[in-house]
């Protein structure tokens, strides 16, 4: 009885291994979808909410000089700016914690933060920018809560493979900048260094402003408005009013910044992909700018 058991089971094997068939179906490998506001890729010139975005040959071309002036420049939303290193940006009449701001599809702020004016936005580094879409009113819901006004998402450049590198293996941006509406001095560079599995991708910049310098054609109607002619300043432990050598000058405008960022992405398999995201940005004390 065991043999006979035996002899079926032996059978039964080879009848299952003998319908084992060849897989012929040719695979094809899409380019990654970025979905927008709907929840299946769509045209822009389809969708019925409102959407601005930017791409980076346009922010290129602008030459901003933060993140925040970017915004400024789309001409959809306006952008409160209390001090030259600032810039909080307002979308149908709301700010702070009542929009959403997203890097990267990670939150930069949420309900519990303050619903003043609020800064963060410049700490993205403006040259490692992709692409930056807004989204207004309900259609932002897509990215979570706490979007009320709307949500503003910034999307980094990405380490590239060989394969989507043109086939380098090292590529690299070099540039600097000058300013002379406040002496201001910017550097940058970026290095991608790239495998068939793995890639690597460094970023740094430095930016050095110094007190910002008004224009001189004003509203005939306000003639003196925004002059500075005197500045406080502490001598021997007393504030003292000091003459300003030039009154179009803002002093104490000026700040520095430090942006740093570096991605790694290793791809295990054709479907699977594995990346590291370090971000970080640092500014000297930005004191508010205000004439009284």
């Amino acid at each position: 009885m065991k043999k006979i058991i035996a002899i079926l089971v032996s059978g039964c094997t080879v009848i299952g291994f003998s319908q084992i068939e060849k897989d012929t179906t040719k695979s094809i490998k899409l380019n990654e979808i970025v979905v927008n506001s709907q929840r299946f890729a769509k045209s822009k010139r389809t969708i019925t909410q409102q959407l601005a975005s930017i791409s980076k040959k346009e922010m290129e071309l602008q030459n901003s000089q933060n993140t925040a002036d970017i915004f400024a420049n789309l001409g959809t939303l306006s952008v409160q700016k209390s001090q030259q290193g600032g810039g909080s940006p307002v979308l149908r009449g709301f700010e702070a914690s009542r929009i959403l701001l997203l890097v990267d599809g990670i939150r930069m702020n949420n309900l519990i933060y303050r619903a003043g004016h609020l800064q963060n936005s410049i700490t993205v580094d403006k040259n490692m920018l992709e692409n930056i879409d807004v989204l207004f009113g309900p259609s932002s819901t897509i990215y979570g809560s706490d979007a009320l006004g709307g949500a503003i998402y910034l999307q980094t450049k990405n380490a590239k493979l060989l394969s989507e590198n043109g086939n380098k293996a090292f590529s690299g941006n070099v540039l600097s900048n000058y300013s002379s509406v406040n002496k201001g001095n910017s550097g940058h560079f970026d290095f991608n260094y790239a495998s068939s599995k793995f890639a690597l991708l460094s970023s740094f910049s430095f930016n050095d402003f110094g007190d910002l310098k008004m224009g001189k054609r004003k509203n005939s109607n306000y003639p003196f408005f925004g002059e500075r002619e005197f500045y406080t300043q502490t001598i021997n432990g007393v504030d003292t009013k000091v003459a300003n050598d030039d009154k179009y000058v803002q002093k104490f405008s000026a700040y520095k910044q430090y942006d740093f960022m570096q991605k790694l992405v290793y791809q295990q398999n054709s479907s699977t992909r594995h990346i590291i995201n370090l971000q970080y940005s640092t500014t000297n004390d930005i004191p508010k700018y205000m004439i009284v």
